[in-house]
């Protein structure tokens, strides 16, 4: 609920994901590390669909 706008791969320090390149993607670390983690395998399984074709 208080993850910000910023998809990355997971496992990755999430301290700076807030504001990003001067960006303001919102969030707390905390939450961005729990989102990215939680889409990262749906994120790659929507690619591998796509390149298979399904």
């Amino acid at each position: 609920m208080s993850a910000g706008h910023s998809i990355a791969p997971p496992y990755r320090p999430t301290a700076g994901t807030a504001v990003a390149g001067g960006m303001a993607l919102g969030g707390t670390p905390a939450a961005n590390a729990r989102a990215c983690a939680d889409c990262w395998p749906q994120a790659l399984d929507c690619l591998g669909q796509a390149r298979r074709g399904e």
